[in-house]
């Protein structure tokens, strides 16, 4: 089967915008295509051209040539399509390394790309002096377009003109295979999203939960701290208790002793006096002590 013939430029009506620019790119000059993997694809100067941020990847630099014809009905090809997609809602834009186009919707990205098939021919062949790769055998066009949606992808298509296929005619049928893949795309998105919300979900909830045990567990470390620290206080109260009446005790023996054995001794009036009274601020103290402690006890 040969080739599809193009018409002039001119014959395409309305242009898209996107469409528009890699249409003024090439105007005037030659059809410049790089070769790769048993395909030709538009490549040379994207990054200028096209502003996103994308970057020309550097085994780019050594273009091979296509024909006028085939690169006017590549720029119709690829204006149809882009016409197509943009009323159904498509953003439009270049995708990785400016090496496929990309269409954005609903934050599903897919990859388009129109290829031309090539050969591998012997270099030493004057008349295909264009080619790319090294070594005995180099690439040229074969004059056949294919137009391939997400490729190396799944799900994907192709649209072959070798099959017989007119691609400008068949850009709603291009459309409706790019939603079946949009369809498909979309729904693994949100399935992953709604997997990716109960996992979150039930993280939270296991973390609400050890929260829950955490906070348990510092009010049991608190209520044990609590009663320890009354248990210590009121050995300490009890121990503030003994010395004072152990106090009373000595003094009262040591009263005796200094009286019965040695008579009068001046000064044991007021020592005893002093003695008496730092008991009894001990006593007031400790009391005290307890009647606050104990208006704050808790119920058993």
């Amino acid at each position: 089967m040969k080739s599809p013939r193009s018409n002039e430029l001119s014959d395409v009506g309305d242009w898209d915008p996107f469409a528009l620019r890699i249409k003024a790119k090439y105007e005037g000059r030659p059809g410049t295509y790089k070769a790769e993997y048993g395909e030709v694809l538009l490549s040379r100067g994207w990054a200028a051209h096209f502003p996103e941020g994308r970057t020309r990847r550097a085994y780019d630099a050594d273009p091979i040539r296509c024909s006028n014809a085939t690169q006017e009905r590549a720029l119709k090809i690829i204006n149809a399509i882009c016409l197509e997609v943009r009323k159904a809602g498509f953003a439009i834009g270049m995708g990785y390394s400016c090496s496929c186009i990309e269409l954005l919707r609903d934050e599903i990205r897919i990859s388009v790309r129109l290829v031309e098939l090539s050969s591998r021919v012997p270099k030493q062949l004057p008349e295909h002096k264009d080619h790319l790769l090294g070594g005995q055998y180099g690439l040229v066009g074969t004059g056949w377009l294919e137009f391939r949606i997400n490729d190396g992808c799944a799900p994907s298509a192709k649209f072959k003109e070798r099959s017989g296929i007119d691609l400008v005619a068949h850009a709603p049928t291009i459309l409706a295979e790019i939603e079946r893949i949009h369809a498909i795309r979309l729904a693994e998105e949100n399935e992953r999203k709604r997997k990716l919300a109960e996992l979150a979900r039930a993280r939270a909830e296991r973390e609400e939960a050890q929260r829950r045990v955490d906070e348990e567990r510092a009010l049991e470390r608190r209520r044990i701290d609590e009663e320890q620290a009354r248990r210590d206080q009121l050995i300490r109260d009890a121990s503030t208790w003994n010395v004072a009446q152990q106090i009373l005790r000595y003094v009262d023996a040591m009263e005796r002793k200094m009286t019965a054995e040695e008579g009068a001794v001046d000064g044991v009036e007021q020592w005893k006096s002093w003695a008496l009274r730092v008991v009894q601020e001990m006593i007031e103290e400790s009391a005290a002590a307890v009647r606050a402690r104990v208006s704050d006890a808790p119920d058993d």
